[in-house]
């Protein structure tokens, strides 16, 4: 499966440009939020370009305690607003697969120079989305580092997919806002996480001001995510891109032992851990800024 990507222009640090994507099924046409940014760090250091992958529900948005720690470092960094993320003005219940919600990213690996290589960062949900990648640009893929993310090699594919991908928050009752875009006799268009379970859920160790951020910015997702399913059944290709998994030990969302089912069924060459909350982006961004670096 190929999808043809469109130009991009390299921007300043200070430059931020919002890049149409190509037209999709939807009421609106997505954004691919493309922050890139070089100053600083050490000239005698290997500067990397790093992709970061946002989670169901979030945006380019989430990375904004990442970017500067980055960026300080001399490398740069692109964000990715996938289909239906606050920055995409697309309404998530108009995507109706998961190769248009990640659309964004692909277009943006699509257009990159023959000679370059990046560095693919997922969160969470945003691990289908690098994996997907892996599939279609791993020659384009230097690394890709799964944070308490959805590693599947085909996504959802068997009921262990299902098992270690998938939240299970049923103990916690009814989390989830549904909606039902083509009506009540068909399933439902997007998801969402219910405000009063957002910080118990996803940041219970991150600070006040970052919960309020994410209280205005995250929004339902695209129901077709779980449905994402990539690849034909070989590996080969997807085993040549290194990847490194972080384990997020108080996690809610996406528990231990499920970050530990994906991770022993498809071993990674390193795992790191972190004893943190769903996001460390919000709860130890130095740490995890750290964890990082040492993986290259």
């Amino acid at each position: 499966m190929a999808m043809a990507g469109l130009p991009f222009s390299h921007t300043s640090c200070d430059d931020v440009q919002a890049k149409h994507t190509h037209k999709q099924e939807c009421t609106s046409t997505p954004i691919l939020l493309t922050i890139e940014m070089a100053a600083g760090g050490d000239a005698t250091e290997i500067k990397e370009h790093f992709v970061l992958v946002h989670g169901a529900g979030h945006g380019a948005w989430c990375w904004f305690r990442i970017l500067p720690l980055l960026r300080g470092h001399g490398h740069r960094v692109s964000c990715v607003d996938l289909a239906g993320a606050a920055g995409s003005r697309v309404d998530p219940g108009t995507v109706r697969s998961f190769d248009e919600y990640t659309a964004p990213l692909v277009d943006l690996l699509a257009a990159l120079p023959d000679d370059e290589k990046v560095i693919l960062v997922g969160h969470s949900a945003g691990g289908l989305s690098v994996t997907h990648a892996m599939h279609l640009f791993s020659d384009r893929i230097k690394q890709a580092i799964f944070i308490a993310a959805a590693m599947l090699p085909f996504g959802f594919e068997t009921e262990e997919d299902i098992k270690d991908g998938k939240p299970d928050l049923s103990e916690l009752g009814d989390v989830f806002d549904l909606a039902f875009g083509l009506g009540l006799d068909h399933p439902p268009t997007s998801v969402g996480l219910r405000a009063e379970f957002q910080h118990r859920i996803l940041y219970q160790q991150s600070p006040q001001e970052d919960c309020a951020l994410a209280s205005i910015l995250l929004r339902p997702w695209p129901a077709a995510l779980s449905a994402a399913r990539f690849g034909s059944g070989d590996r080969s290709t997807i085993d040549e891109v290194r990847r490194v998994y972080i384990t997020t030990a108080k996690d809610t969302m996406v528990k231990l032992e499920q970050q530990e089912g994906m991770i022993r069924r498809w071993p990674p060459s390193e795992v790191v851990a972190m004893d943190t909350d769903h996001s460390p982006f919000f709860s130890a961004p130095e740490q995890l800024f750290q964890l990082i670096l040492k993986s290259l």
